[in-house]
């Protein structure tokens, strides 16, 4: 049986659910596809582990 998660997990949950709603609608006019929510909700862990973009090419040029 699981447990309910706290109201403020729920509100902050919501709240997260609507910025990711809000900033793919402006992505898409602004950039094309490819910012879809699902998209973005999978580049939020990336951007958070790779926050230094010099970290992301080093990686990109060492598997090259």
């Amino acid at each position: 049986m699981s447990k309910a998660k706290p109201r403020a997990a729920r509100s902050s949950a919501r709240h997260d659910t609507k910025i990711v709603a809000t900033l793919s609608r402006q992505l898409v006019v602004d950039d094309g596809c490819g910012f879809e929510g699902k998209s973005l909700r999978r580049m939020v862990p990336f951007a958070e582990l790779f926050a230094d973009d010099e970290d992301v090419a080093s990686k990109v040029e060492e598997r090259a």
